[in-house]
């Protein structure tokens, strides 16, 4: 979901936005309610980063 773009698709622009602006580790944090600097978050941004 977070590689997902779709210029019509509000909420996806608003995540792109997100990612762009604040990077990984904090759009996860405000969109999955996951802490910062948990060990989930580290993985995903971890693998986020691989594709």
């Amino acid at each position: 979901a977070l590689k997902y773009t779709n210029d019509t698709d509000p909420q996806a622009v608003e995540l792109q936005t997100s990612l762009k602006e604040v990077g990984v580790t904090k759009t996860l944090a405000k969109y999955t309610g996951l802490a910062e600097d948990s060990d989930e978050v580290a993985q995903i941004e971890t693998l986020y980063n691989q594709l």
